[in-house]
């Protein structure tokens, strides 16, 4: 007997729990972010076998987003002119520049997203030039604030 009102307690406690941590419906505020975050990183150059290319600088993110009912939208851009590289056995140097776009949508807040935007690089002389594509973690709560994350940079040869 004394094991059956466990049981029946227990359940009764983990019920009432569970109900206790259900979120509701969001109440997220709407929200905006314009922050420079630094890349400090080496990627391999797709151009030139063995040749990595040591990436520096700030990349501009802005981002807002918009609450309807349950749903959020974040949208925004990414601007690379911050940020410049160096081949890491050639010495070649490369200029970033770009502007991409970035958006999810249909996000319940709190809420995290992987987005990604891309950029060109831009070498000296007639060297091969390279796309750049940045990915972000992004994380909203639910007063609208953001946590933004560069998760990594990969490039392709142009």
């Amino acid at each position: 007997m004394r094991n059956t009102m466990w049981k029946s307690v227990t359940g009764s406690f983990l019920a009432a729990a569970l109900t206790l941590l259900t979120p509701g419906p969001s109440q997220a505020a709407d929200g905006k972010f314009n922050e420079k975050i630094p890349v400090n990183v080496t990627v391999v150059n797709p151009c030139k076998t063995g040749e990595k290319v040591q990436l520096s600088g700030d990349l501009h993110v802005v981002l807002q987003s918009k609450t309807n009912g349950d749903n959020t939208t974040v949208s925004g851009h990414i601007n690379a002119q911050g940020i410049k590289g160096e081949g890491t056995s050639s010495g070649l140097k490369y200029v970033a520049s770009g502007t991409g776009k970035i958006s999810a949508t249909s996000l319940q807040a709190p809420a995290d997203a992987t987005v990604s935007g891309k950029f060109r690089l831009t070498s000296q002389g007639s060297s091969d030039n390279l796309s750049g594509t940045a990915t972000l973690k992004i994380h909203v709560n639910a007063n609208g604030t953001f946590t933004v994350a560069v998760q990594a940079i990969d490039l392709e040869c142009k």
